[in-house]
């Protein structure tokens, strides 16, 4: 069964954040040597939005954050890599990204983990 209410503890590396609010309520971020947190709790199944200096905190990647990891990673030319990226950062919908992407020369492999990524229910943005 699903407690009503959550705890989480939110962890920020390297720099101490400031402004740091989880519902416009402010949180008491606590720490040293580059590893700060902050504790908060939140009702189950509730949208909750974290808030470092204002700006909401985007947890996890985008699609494209992911495929640009991909290509940069992966053993092929740059040419391939770059016309990649210019179809993954298009604005035409995911199903037509896909489509043109097949034009691009690259690796089965390199392909299909794309395809992947891009196709991901709820992966981010895209």
């Amino acid at each position: 069964m699903v407690p009503p209410v959550r705890e989480w503890t939110v962890t920020f590396l390297a720099l101490r954040p400031t402004g740091v609010t989880v519902d416009r309520a402010p949180v008491d971020v606590t720490g040293t040597d580059g590893r700060w947190s902050g504790t908060v709790s939140a009702p189950a199944g509730a949208e909750t939005v974290v808030r470092v200096g204002g700006w909401p905190l985007r947890v996890g990647t985008t699609r494209e954050d992911a495929v640009l990891e991909l290509l940069e990673a992966a053993q092929i030319g740059n040419p391939e890599k770059l016309a990649a990226w210019e179809v993954v950062r298009g604005s035409r919908p995911v199903a037509e990204r896909l489509a043109e992407l097949s034009a691009v020369e690259l690796p089965d492999a390199v392909r299909s983990a794309i395809t992947e990524l891009l196709g991901a229910v709820g992966a981010g943005e895209g």
